[in-house]
């Protein structure tokens, strides 16, 4: 039995994992398995993710609990590829553990989707996300060309940026990157001045080195937050050190790009943060909206909603965390009745994130998905018109 409770699934060492996973990908080849890598865990193209040892909690539908030390062979935004020493059930609930590129762990919940017998014990589990995870995470940028924004149009991205970087041709180069956004870019290389233009004015997203030579890249961070500003903080670094990069996770940052990084990569990643996820512009329809009497109700919701996010930014800003707690319970708890299940599932989930952290900087990616969703919202009921 390993630390933690966990059996080792499949007791190989790393070489003879290895070599497996090279038998698997030639048999995989020969069976043409494009199309079902495109449906089960995958949701489409998967870039290759080795690790040997993935902590993988499985809830059997006929009940108890197994956990297990299982190898991984790909991942994708929307699911994983995990070898097993052993069958598992369809439709079984699992939680997966993942190392970052810093040496911290994400814990990320799904579903099995499909468990296929190779040879002996070892079975292929694909396992479907419950909500779509940020690859750079776990994957370094070079190896991330498939998932870098394609078809982004640069003018679909607007909002105010603050960029911190002590190097002059840094600064200039994400200007050049950014020439055709709607972005308008404040720079600065020293710290003094861009933390007293952060206080004087808003920004909706902050971008900032680690390596400057006044301060230390994770202590701007904490002074960024401490300005205070809730909004989403981005590192752009060269730094490979993971315990620098788990620093300046620790300290707010919501997003690591490693340089060097393309205009592909950075629009990408402002369009994630500035317009929200990839199916930020479908509406999200209210179930109930066909009901009698409901139309001037959810008009009248939806203008509860935009003051109860306001609110909520403010005591993000303010870092009031009950408060921040309550009103995201309170979407939760109304947003389900009005029709609007995703919008009541993301506010849930940023109770589980404040919660499970008792922080409002390490829940800024939960609580920025409320207000991105509720944008959704805005965009899924249509004014009434006046007779």
């Amino acid at each position: 039995m390993s630390p933690g409770g966990f059996k080792r699934s499949i007791p190989l060492n790393s070489a003879q994992l290895a070599e497996l996973l090279e038998q698997i990908d030639k048999l995989d080849q020969h069976e043409a398995r494009t199309d079902r890598d495109g449906e089960a865990g995958g949701g489409g193209q998967r870039l290759c993710y080795q690790n040997t040892e993935i902590p993988l909690t499985v809830e059997h539908p006929g009940g108890g609990v197994g956990r297990f030390l299982v190898c991984s062979r790909s991942i994708s935004p929307q699911g994983i590829s995990l070898i097993h020493g052993g069958y598992l059930h369809a439709d079984s609930r699992c939680e997966i553990v993942l190392a970052t590129l810093w040496s911290a762990t994400e814990t990320v919940f799904g579903t099995l989707a499909t468990c296929r017998h190779l040879t002996g014990a070892v079975h292929d589990l694909d396992i479907e996300f419950d909500e779509p995870v940020d690859l750079r995470h776990f994957i370094t940028s070079d190896d991330l060309l498939p998932f870098t924004g394609e078809g982004i149009d640069p003018a679909s991205i607007g909002g105010a940026a603050l960029y911190l970087d002590d190097q002059e041709v840094e600064c200039k180069l994400l200007a050049h990157f950014l020439r055709e956004t709607r972005i308008k870019l404040a720079t600065f290389t020293e710290p003094g001045p861009a933390l007293d233009e952060l206080k004087r004015h808003p920004f909706d997203i902050v971008l900032c080195d680690l390596d400057l030579k006044e301060m230390v890249g994770e202590q701007v961070i904490q002074a960024i937050r401490s300005a205070p500003y809730a909004g989403p903080v981005i590192v752009l670094t060269g730094e490979s050190d993971p315990t620098r990069l788990r620093n300046a996770e620790d300290a707010g940052a919501n997003a690591i790009l490693k340089k060097p990084y393309s205009a592909q990569q950075i629009l990408a990643l402002l369009h994630e943060w500035l317009c929200g996820d990839s199916d930020s512009g479908e509406p999200i329809h209210s179930a109930a909206a066909g009901e009698p009497g409901m139309a001037e109700l959810l008009e009248t919701y939806l203008s509860h909603v935009s003051q109860t996010i306001h609110n909520m930014k403010k005591a993000m800003a303010e870092d009031n965390f009950g408060e921040v707690r309550s009103l995201c319970q309170m979407l939760n708890e109304t947003g389900g009745g009005y029709g609007f299940g995703p919008f009541s599932k993301a506010a849930q989930e940023a109770v589980k994130a404040l919660d499970a952290s008792c922080s409002i900087t390490e829940s800024i990616t939960a609580l920025q998905r409320v207000e991105v969703t509720s944008k959704r919202l805005e965009r899924g009921v249509q004014p009434r018109r006046a007779a």
